[in-house]
């Protein structure tokens, strides 16, 4: 009987132990964003990836991201521990760039303070910046993406793919 108390026990440290130690991942794909209206008419949406129609001739495209609680089971559910935000992309080299940066929204006031930044490496697939985990508070702010793909030229088509919190 004792062992059994003790295995019940055991097993029942073991599965909390296991569930509040995994951040739960936020992830959007890049033609999911809020694509900016001055953007908008330049923006070619195919599959995951978003970037610019073959006809533009802008340089610039912006999309945000919301960011929502993924409640996952941590000692506070709005508190997620997340670590890292990460941006999947195709950077053409020097004549294109994909940059991202986490916001933190105060909720009454509109106030922006940045959480994390990234800007994309020439010829590179895939950039991440490092989040405090104490940092991200659902239960006081609230959180956006915003991610602005760049090109020096209209003949290249840099792209954003896919975002993730973890």
């Amino acid at each position: 009987m004792k062992n059994t108390v003790r295995f019940i026990a055991g097993a029942a440290l073991w599965i909390f132990c296991s569930l509040t130690s995994q951040a739960q991942t936020w992830t959007a794909v890049g033609s999911t964003g809020a694509i900016d209206p001055v953007s908008f008419p330049h923006v070619s949406l195919a599959g995951p990836a978003l970037t610019f129609t073959s006809s533009s001739s802008a340089t610039t495209l912006i999309v945000r991201y919301n960011v929502t609680n993924t409640f996952d089971n941590n000692v506070s559910p709005n508190k997620p521990g997340w670590t890292r935000m990460e941006i999947g992309y195709f950077d053409p080299g020097t004549t294109g760039s994909i940059s991202g940066r986490l916001f933190e929204v105060d909720p009454c006031t509109g106030d922006e303070r940045t959480v994390c930044a990234i800007t994309s490496i020439n010829n590179t697939t895939c950039a991440s910046c490092v989040i405090d985990p104490t940092r991200i508070d659902f239960s006081t702010h609230l959180y956006y993406i915003q991610v602005t793909v760049d090109r020096t030229t209209t003949t290249v088509f840099p792209s954003i793919k896919t975002v993730r919190t973890f």
